[in-house]
Order: C-alpha cells, then sequence, then structure tokens
C-alpha cells in the first residue's frame, strides 16, 4: 500500500490546484451581490425622487384647488356687492374681498415655489436616472465578466479533474476511501513528505525512529502531531545522524 502513495501525492496536488480554484470561485457570488446592492442603491435614489416628486405634485393641486376656491369665493363676495345697503356692509364685504385676494397671493407664491420645487426635483431626478444607466451598464459588464470567469474556472476544473482520474485508479479503494475521508473532515493534504527531520504537513520535528521507518516503505505511519501519513522521498538526503 505505501507504493501507492507516490500516486496519492500526485492526486493530492491536483486536489490541492482544484479547492484553490473553487476557493476562488466561492468568491465570485459575494462580488455579485455586492454588485448588486450598489445598483440596488441608485435604483432607490431614482425610486425616492420619483416618490418626492408625485408628493410635491400633490401639493401642487392642492394648492391650486384651495386657490380656486379662494378665488370662487371672491368672485361671490363681488356679486354681492350691488345687494349690499349700508356703508358698514360694503366696507366689511371689501374687507373680505381684500384679506381673500391677499390670501390668494400668498397660495400664487406658494405654487410658484412648488413648481420650482418640481423642476428642481424632475431636473434632479433626470441625473438620478441617467446615473442609474451608466451604473446598469457598469453592473452588466462586471457580472458578464464575473460570469466569464466563473466558467473559465469550471473549465479549470473539468480539466485537473480529467488528468486526476488517469490517477485514481493506481490506488487502492481501502487506501482512497481513507484520502477522502480526510480530506472531507480534515480539509488539508493527507500525505506530508519528509523534509529533513520535519513533517513537510506540521513542520514538526519527527523522531528520528519514525523517519527510520518510513523509509523502509513496509507500512503507513503517520506524523503523530498531525496526523498526516508520512512519505519518503527516494531523492531526500538522510541525515547523518540517522
Amino acid at each position: 500500500m505505501y507504493d501507492q502513495l507516490r500516486i496519492l501525492l500526485e492526486i493530492q496536488d491536483f486536489d490541492g490546484d482544484i479547492d484553490k480554484l473553487v476557493k476562488l470561485k466561492s468568491t465570485e457570488p459575494a462580488k455579485l451581490r455586492n454588485l448588486e446592492t450598489e445598483l440596488t442603491a441608485y435604483k432607490n435614489q431614482v425610486d425616492a425622487k420619483h416618490k418626492a416628486i408625485e408628493e410635491l405634485q400633490k401639493q401642487l393641486r392642492d394648492l391650486q384647488m384651495k386657490l380656486a376656491v379662494q378665488q370662487e369665493k371672491i368672485t361671490k363676495y363681488k356679486s354681492q356687492r350691488t345687494l349690499i345697503k349700508t356703508n358698514k356692509e360694503y366696507t366689511a364685504l371689501e374687507l373680505e374681498i381684500s384679506e381673500s385676494e391677499s390670501s390668494n397671493l400668498e397660495i400664487e407664491e406658494e405654487i410658484l415655489n412648488q413648481m420650482i420645487s418640481i423642476e428642481k426635483a424632475e431636473s434632479e431626478l433626470k441625473l438620478a436616472e441617467e446615473e442609474f444607466r451608466k451604473q446598469s451598464d457598469i453592473y452588466q459588464e462586471e457580472k458578464d465578466m464575473i460570469i466569464s470567469g466563473v466558467r473559465k474556472i469550471n473549465r479549470k476544473i473539468a480539466k485537473i479533474n480529467k488528468e486526476r482520474s488517469k490517477y485514481t485508479s493506481g490506488v487502492g479503494e481501502v487506501l482512497m476511501t481513507r484520502y477522502e475521508t480526510w480530506r472531507e473532515k480534515k480539509k488539508t493534504s493527507f500525505v506530508a513528505v519528509i523534509n529533513g527531520k520535519a513533517c513537510g504537513g506540521c513542520h514538526l520535528t519527527l523522531p528520528p525512529q519514525l523517519i527510520n521507518e518510513v523509509r523502509k516503505k513496509r507500512d503507513l505511519l503517520a506524523c503523530k502531531s498531525c496526523g498526516r501519513v508520512l512519505y519518503w522521498m527516494e531523492d531526500e538526503i538522510p541525515d547523518e545522524d540517522q
């Protein structure tokens, strides 16, 4: 079974590359969500300005209605002039007309200011809509780039998996299951190449006796610290004191 570790190292390298690509791909949805959030903020600005204009227009209609009521009142008062019989009544009526006309002037000024406010709001809305369209185009471009990037990553993963499959047949079912179980639970490498006196996985110093046993290539032996299966490379130069 030990001789299968060399093949498993190749598979492990493939899986390491796949893990990096999967991790890279996992960041893409967050990028897309951020873009959508930013675009939604611009859309909300447009919607808010639409609502503001609607409210201003409603207020304008209310003022215009108020002005119409006041004007009708003035017309009514003026029609009563011919019915007045005393100076006192005439003076009182003229006062009502004067006050109503003054009130109308104030309402007309409010209407004018309201119309100016609407014009300004409509100008701001136009700018907001232009910015929203601009940002929509940017969003679509970046979205297309993200989707294209994900597809490219998927193609790379598929290519690596194809190469990986050429090696899996060289590893026994028991060892392959052990390897896959380790990867699923630990999310780290399963085989560690001995580097000098240290485990290539956790980098802690290994007992000389354990290193010697691994070099015999008889059994699968694990690092006591991290649990990875240890492998001795043929071209590794043993320390003289081992």
